[in-house]
């Protein structure tokens, strides 16, 4: 009689050599002595159909931040994308081009920003379900992370369309002119501007959209995060502050300046299940519902036409969009 694993084809006759047999033995130490993370020890992980190497101490991208990927696609529905191309190659002869074949230019295609790249998981995952006129401008705090990202770009075959910079939230308000200067690391991408070792980024009025996973547990239950988490992830790419905001409030307060004319202006975050209770607050909304209209002094004063939350699979309330409105109509 067969055993159930002959039956399903497994072939239960391997024999590993000593040296792999060696290594499996260390990695299962690894893990069950220093609770280093699986991703960690394999090297790599799959997210959204994305094979991208993992690498510590960068964030570990989770399952909720791929119902976000999904989320955002299902938005970016056909005549959602051709609105925005019809209406970035109707400025593109303002910026120099002549309209010519618009469709396959570059301006004519989607520009979104992805606050704290990490792995680059979120950004890239979009990339490669959007067309091929689509570019991703990400930026992290941490060096590590930056050049984790490009490399998962290059394995990924979208570094043309993806670019990742060296640079904290706070250092994207846009200049006078337009663009912020952040620290060039390694080789820099080809689609930016190097001058005296700074990579200059034009950021202003340029995204359609903006979408991160920034850093948003509240500081007070990092000593609750399990020791795979705790002893191994960076704790700057986790701690949001006090209450988890910090970096939220840093990116709604940014996003007027930063989405372009025109656009649909959103931004989408996965947050803490706190946060949409706490961010209505803040935005001086009524607390509870799914969604509200921007027109408390708060929204107005920060740019913000929508406010929405939406549930992960665990029907915990995890994510959020808002959209911003155009400066006339925060003037009106």
């Amino acid at each position: 009689m067969q055993s159930k694993q002959q039956q399903q084809g497994v072939d239960t006759a391997v024999r590993l050599s000593r040296t792999a047999w060696t290594e499996f033995r260390r990695l299962c130490v690894l893990r069950a002595v220093q609770h280093v993370p699986v991703q960690y020890l394999v090297g790599e992980w799959d997210f959204y159909g994305l094979t991208l190497e993992m690498a510590p101490p960068t964030l570990i991208p989770r399952p909720e931040t791929e119902e976000l990927v999904e989320m955002i696609l299902k938005w970016l529905r056909p005549d959602v994308m051709n609105a925005i191309a019809v209406d970035r190659a109707a400025d593109a002869p303002a910026a120099g081009g002549d309209g010519a074949d618009s469709s396959s230019s570059d301006e004519s295609g989607m520009r979104f920003l992805d606050v704290g790249s990490g792995t680059g998981a979120l950004g890239l995952a979009l990339l490669g379900e959007l067309p091929s006129g689509a570019r991703c401008v990400a930026v992290d705090t941490q060096e590590s992370a930056v050049r984790l990202s490009r490399r998962n770009a290059a394995r990924t075959g979208l570094q043309a369309r993806y670019s990742c910079f060296h640079a904290a939230v706070a250092e994207l308000a846009p200049s006078e002119k337009g663009s912020v200067t952040t620290p060039a690391i390694d080789r820099p991408p080809r689609s930016s501007v190097e001058k005296g070792g700074r990579e200059d980024l034009d950021l202003d009025g340029s995204f359609d959209f903006v979408v991160s996973n920034p850093p948003y547990i509240p500081t007070r239950d990092m000593e609750g995060l399990p020791r795979d988490v705790a002893d191994h992830e960076d704790s700057v790419a986790l701690d949001g502050g006090e209450d988890g905001l910090d970096v939220v409030r840093d990116i709604v307060r940014l996003c007027p300046r930063l989405l372009r004319k025109g656009g649909p202006r959103q931004l989408w975050m996965e947050v803490d299940t706190s946060h949409p209770e706490a961010m209505q607050r803040w935005l001086g909304l009524e607390v509870g519902l799914g969604e509200g209209a921007g027109g408390s002094q708060e929204c107005r004063a920060r740019g913000v036409a929508k406010f929405e939350w939406m549930r992960d699979m665990s029907q915990r309330p995890r994510f959020v969009r808002l959209t911003f409105a155009e400066q006339d109509e925060r003037e009106s």
